[in-house]
This record gives C-alpha cells, structure tokens and sequence, in this order.
C-alpha cells in the first residue's frame, strides 16, 4: 500500500520537542530532543521516515480558558502551532490537518476522549479510504493513548493500520541514544 498517512494526538509535555516543568525545550547535548511525532515522522530509524503524505494532529482545544501552569506554550493549541511549524521546516510536502476537540471536558476523561477519537477515526477512513493508517499512540495523555488503542480494537479505523509507540531519549538504552526506539504494538489488516 503506498499511500500512507499518520494519526497523532499533539503532545502537551513534549512536542514539538521535550519539556521541562515551565514549558521551555529540554537540551541533551546541546540540541533540542525531539518529542514523539517528530521522531516518528523524520528519525532515520523510524520505521515510516519518509513515507508519509499527510499528518491528523489531534488537539485538545477547551472551550472556557484553563489555568496553565506554565509560563511557555501554557494551552496544546500553542504546542500544536509549534509542532506544525517544526514539521513544515523539516518537509515542505507533508500535509499537516489539525484536528481540534472543542471540549470542557478533562484530557483524563476516557469516554469523551473515545467518543471524539472513534468519530475522528471513522471521518479520516472515510476520507482515506486506501491508505496504510499509522497511529503514533506515544503522544498524549494516558487516557488519550487508551482511547486511541480502543478505537483501533473496534476497527473505526478500518483494516491496514499499525500502531507504533516510541521509546522517549531519556527512556532509551545507552546504546540507541542515537537511534529511534520504535515498537508496532498493532496491526490490522
């Protein structure tokens, strides 16, 4: 299957690049360390570089303002801005679809987060009838990455798909520092 296109909530603590508590960008080495969508998309070792045409980024966007706890990018639709940009300087070809959830309702709140993912899931086979769907399932919150791995079981997202998580840098035996750690966790087809 040639065409293929990835779905991936947007990162609050770690995209576009890793965090710290503020919000600012975590350095090893003196660079940037690349959060999980990213690393998917354009690490040579990720099983999918260069193979993508097209990015779903789901994004968190509340309805009534929330108190951010920090001082940089305080609110995911100014991570999804950041991330968006990154990956346009990275490849002028990909397209990039920001998909946003108009909620109130908390990023841990499973049966809401099902209800939007299972929708959005559903609407992008619609739209991508034969493409190789590739969901990124490390970025989000825990509920958001049970949410997705749900709606993958219940096949909303329809047959050829993969799910894959990646091992964050810090995370990572000292012999891959360099390479990208990623593991299918499932297949359909």
């Amino acid at each position: 299957m040639a065409n293929k296109i990835v779905v991936s909530w947007v990162s609050f603590n770690n995209d576009p690049y890793e965090r710290e508590r503020d919000g600012s960008y975590r350095e090893y080495d003196g660079q940037k360390i690349p959060g999980p969508t990213l690393e998917l998309l354009f690490n040579e070792h990720s099983p999918v570089v260069g193979q993508i045409k097209k990015i779903y980024l789901f994004v968190r966007r509340p309805r009534t303002p929330e108190q951010g706890g920090r001082s940089v990018h305080p609110h995911e639709d100014d991570v999804a801005k950041e991330l968006i940009a990154a990956i346009k300087q990275r490849s002028d070809t990909l397209e990039v679809k920001p998909v946003y959830w108009d909620t109130n309702a908390s990023p841990t709140d499973h049966r809401e987060i099902f209800i939007f993912t299972a929708e959005k899931l559903i609407h992008i086979r619609r739209e991508n009838e034969k493409a190789e769907i590739i969901v990124n399932i490390s970025p989000g919150t825990p509920a958001a990455q049970t949410a997705l791995l749900l709606a993958l079981q219940a096949r909303f997202a329809g047959d050829e798909v993969r799910a894959y998580q990646g091992t964050p840098i810090a995370k990572r035996p000292l012999r891959h520092l360099a390479v990208g750690c990623f593991q299918c966790v499932r297949r359909v087809r």
